[in-house]
């Protein structure tokens, strides 16, 4: 008789058998690092960029965190410390035009830059919505408008500091202005959007639909807040 071919008979064995051959097949199927379109690689933050990224971000999570504290234990002065702060946070939340910069010998397209740019400037711009519009809107009423001076803070209005520094130059943040208030709603609002926005054109996943969400929360955001000056 012929010899016949071997089974695997034993459920332990098969599964064995299976994975091995699914880790060959895996192997040997090019697996790209990064995601790819018609615009090449979807390479952000690489080098000097990421660098640049990191740089400004630490900066802003330092006055964010360890600045506030100090003033709010008053081992710092409100005032001048609302200057270099304002001038570092304004500094740093241009850190999308470093999309722009490119590492020795990299060569992208303008495509590949002003994509990098997007992504960087609508992900600033979502955490921004989130992390500082949303508590402004919640306390705006009812602890944010009884505060009299936008020139002094008392010792117990310390923790409304950040804000405080903010309206100094624009007065209607801390008074009663119900089209400001709408519009910095609005903004919370398409915070999320713009987050998901950019996890999608990260993936490559809806990339027109990506864009979209974008141009129109953006287009938002300018209009309302030159409408309401």
């Amino acid at each position: 008789k012929p010899p016949q071919p071997r089974v695997l008979t034993h459920p332990w064995r098969a599964f064995c058998c299976a994975r091995w051959l699914s880790a060959v097949a895996m192997a040997q199927t090019p697996v790209a690092k990064t995601p790819m379109s018609q615009f090449g690689n979807m390479d952000i933050g690489r080098g000097v960029r990421g660098v640049l990224y990191v740089i400004c971000f630490t900066l802003l999570f330092l006055w964010a965190t360890l600045g506030y504290f100090l003033v709010y234990i008053q081992y710092l002065p409100p005032d001048p410390t609302d200057d270099y702060c304002g001038i570092t946070a304004f500094l740093c939340l241009w850190l999308s035009v470093f999309a722009f910069v490119d590492n020795a010998g990299e060569k992208r397209t303008w495509i590949q830059r002003w994509e990098e740019f997007v992504v960087m400037w609508v992900l600033t711009s979502g955490l921004a919505q989130i992390g500082w519009e949303l508590p402004y809107v919640l306390w705006k009423v009812r602890w944010l408008q009884p505060i009299q001076s936008d020139k002094f803070l008392k010792p117990d209005e310390l923790w409304a500091w950040p804000f405080w520094m903010y309206a100094s130059g624009d007065t209607r943040y801390m008074r009663q202005h119900s089209s400001s208030h709408a519009t910095e709603t609005m903004l919370v609002i398409s915070g999320p959007f713009e987050l998901w926005a950019v996890w999608m054109l990260k993936r490559r996943l809806r990339y027109k639909t990506a864009l979209i969400i974008c141009a129109l929360t953006h287009w938002g955001f300018f209009w309302a807040n030159t409408a309401v000056i």
